[in-house]
C-alpha cells in the first residue's frame, strides 16, 4: 500500500487567524472588566443554564437514550396493582394474585415477580441484615440474567415448602465470602 504525505508546512492564513483569536479574547476580557454589573450576572446566567442543561441531558441520556443492560430491554414492562381504597397506583401484588395472573397471561411471554426484601444472614457467627430482592424464576429469565457461577431458580423452587435458594450478588460474594470458588451448595442461616 502507498502512504500519503502529511503536509506540515505553516500557511500565513493560520498565523493570522491565531493572532486574531488572541486579539478577540483580549478585547472580550477588557470589555467584561469595564462593565462588571453586566458581566457577573451574564456569566452566572450562562453557568446556570449550561449546568442545568448538562444535568437534564445526563438524566435523559441515562434513563431514555441508553438501553437497559438486559436482553431485549424494549420488551420488559412493569405491571402493578392499583389499590382504589387508598388511591395507590403502585400497590404490592399479592402472591395469590401473581399466580392467577401468571396462569391467565396471554400477552406476556413470561410474568415474574420481584420484591425488595431484607434478609438476616448469619456470617462467622454474627447476624447481619442484607438488602436484596425476592424474585420468581420467571423474573430472572425475563431479564436474561445468568449467574457467573451456578444457576437461576427453577419454577419448582417458587413453590412453598421447598428449600430456599439464594442467588448472591457479585459484591457480596467477593466481600463477605472472600470470592470462594466452593460457594455453590453452601448453607446460610437466614431469618
Amino acid at each position: 500500500s502507498r502512504l500519503s504525505a502529511i503536509d506540515t508546512t505553516f500557511h500565513p492564513g493560520e498565523i493570522v487567524q491565531t493572532t486574531m483569536l488572541i486579539q478577540d479574547l483580549k478585547f472580550a476580557v477588557r470589555s467584561f472588566l469595564r462593565a462588571p454589573r453586566f458581566t457577573v450576572p451574564a456569566v452566572v446566567a450562562l453557568a446556570l443554564g449550561i449546568g442545568a442543561t448538562s444535568a437534564i441531558f445526563s438524566i435523559v441520556r441515562g434513563v431514555i437514550l441508553e438501553p437497559l443492560p438486559y436482553q431485549d430491554p424494549d420488551r420488559i414492562v412493569a405491571v402493578w396493582e392499583r389499590r382504589l381504597d387508598r388511591d395507590q397506583s403502585r400497590n404490592v401484588i399479592a402472591a395469590a394474585n401473581y399466580v392467577a395472573w401468571r396462569e391467565r397471561a396471554t400477552s406476556f411471554e413470561l410474568l415474574g415477580m420481584v420484591q425488595p426484601a431484607t434478609q438476616n444472614i448469619v456470617l462467622n457467627g454474627q447476624p447481619e441484615e442484607i438488602a436484596g430482592y425476592r424474585a420468581s424464576s420467571d423474573a430472572l429469565k425475563a431479564f436474561g440474567t445468568a449467574p457467573q457461577l451456578g444457576r437461576i431458580y427453577t419454577p419448582e423452587e417458587d413453590l412453598p415448602g421447598t428449600d430456599r435458594v439464594i442467588i448472591l450478588g457479585h459484591n457480596f460474594w467477593q466481600t463477605r465470602l472472600g470470592g470462594r470458588s466452593d460457594v455453590l451448595g453452601i448453607s446460610l442461616t437466614t431469618n
